[in-house]
């Protein structure tokens, strides 16, 4: 994984990758947001999934960090999270090898990056509006 000046890979990746949300508004009908209603889902998911990763991550359970990143990263695909989706799959290889997640990346990158999307998601919807 080619590292950047910040040290970390995921450093020059959006948050944010819009096109993703715009083409699921495409395919939306007037009663139905695909976009706003995978945006919910995954606002109401990510602080559970980011509360199990940390715990996976105090006790060292491996499998538990793998399977959480997995989760977030497949979450953070569906909606454009480019940056967050890069974090968690930086996590879950180091899991699956045997690494040190943290050397990877950590929770506080996890949590960091899901309130850089807040934000972003809060202009995309506002926008849409």
């Amino acid at each position: 994984m080619k590292l950047n000046e910040s040290g970390k890979p995921w450093a020059d990746v959006p948050t944010l990758d819009r096109s993703v949300l715009e083409e699921l508004r495409e395919y939306s009908s007037e009663e139905q947001d695909l976009a706003e209603e995978l945006i919910d889902l995954f606002l109401d998911d990510s602080p559970k999934q980011l509360m199990a990763l940390r715990r996976a991550l105090q006790d060292t359970d491996r499998g538990e960090v793998e399977k959480r990143s997995h989760r977030l990263k497949g979450s953070a695909g569906s909606i454009g999270a480019a940056r967050l989706r890069k974090i968690c799959e930086a996590l879950e290889s180091a899991a699956r090898e045997g690494s040190e997640p943290t050397t990877a990346a950590t929770d506080a990158d996890v949590a960091a990056e899901l309130e850089a999307l807040r934000e972003a998601l809060s202009s995309f919807t506002k926008r849409a509006s």
